[in-house]
């Protein structure tokens, strides 16, 4: 699904030996608000490799039980329209015009004694799941251009020994946006389109570290609570970089207000780190010869 996954490579110290090691060889200079973004990014890294995490696969049992549920419900759905019960408990289906017919399998009740219909299961259920994933937080950097974002994130990718992709958030979406449309040739029955390509994305490295986080899309701002309350439910870890933090994703967006709930998600699953505070710019202090000239270098 993704381009650029990677095999696992290992720095046993993790992101801030690395940063140590490229200082004392005369790569970079020791920079106070890198060395904090590295904070979270190393507290991640090692506990990832504490833990021994990885995501539990998910059951496939459920999935088929929500399947069977759902053709159920379509077939419930479609019997009321024509005045026909379906299953227990109910005399008449809701909405359903004509006589009170026979619900096969289930004693015959008063209306006074009918039993309450079942609570619909709640909206927010996978929200749930992704809210309380036993994953590690992921690390959320934000801040401006040249501040070296994206060279703090490839320290600690280079450095993950864990199924991992580097994706820049674009081509990502876009990613995204052409496996819905495939699985709605070839699947056009599936349920949960999202969940599918949730578990391609998990499948392909289920840490995936995004560089230029950033929504400007309807079509992207649409589904993205919907697609990282997936990806987090299955277990899945994520790092991004960004230029702006996450209140003001998709600010002034249209439709913003149904973008808006992502935002509480992501701050819940990833700690926020801003190097806004940072006034280098290296893109501009790094001469185009400068053998590092590609180390800093971040949008």
């Amino acid at each position: 699904l993704l381009a650029r996954a990677r095999s696992s490579s290992q720095t046993a110290g993790g992101p801030i030996e690395a940063y140590e090691a490229l200082i004392d060889g005369g790569r970079v200079r020791r920079d106070p608000h890198q060395l904090g973004a590295l904070q979270p990014l190393q507290r991640l890294h090692d506990e990832l490799l504490e833990t021994d995490y990885a995501p539990k696969p998910r059951e496939r049992e459920t999935r088929d039980e929500e399947k069977s549920q759902n053709l159920f419900s379509r077939f419930a759905g479609f019997a009321q329209t024509l005045g026909v019960a379906v299953g227990g408990g109910s005399a008449r289906p809701s909405g359903a015009a004509g006589p009170v017919v026979s619900t096969f399998g289930a004693p015959k009740l008063d209306d006074a004694d009918a039993p309450a219909a079942a609570p619909p299961k709640p909206p927010d259920a996978v929200e749930a799941l992704a809210l309380a994933s036993a994953a590690p937080r992921g690390v959320y950097v934000h801040g401006g251009v040249g501040t070296g974002k994206t060279f703090l994130m490839d320290l600690f990718f280079e450095g993950c020994p864990v199924p991992k992709q580097r994706v820049h958030f674009h081509e990502f979406m876009l990613g995204v946006h052409r496996s819905l449309h495939e699985l709605k040739a070839s699947a056009p029955d599936e349920d949960k389109p999202l969940r599918a390509v949730a578990d391609q994305i998990l499948d392909a490295g289920w840490l995936v570290c995004f560089d230029e986080f950033q929504v400007t899309d309807i079509a992207d701002a649409l589904i993205m609570k919907s697609l990282f309350e997936e990806l987090f439910a299955g277990g899945g870890v994520v790092v991004a970089t960004s230029n702006r933090p996450p209140n003001d994703l998709y600010k002034n967006g249209i439709q913003r207000q149904l973008f808006a709930p992502f935002i509480p998600l992501l701050e819940a699953r990833c700690v926020v780190h801003s190097v806004e505070a940072s006034e280098t710019d290296y893109r501009l202090a790094i001469g185009a010869s400068s053998e590092s000239a590609g180390v800093y270098l971040d949008a």
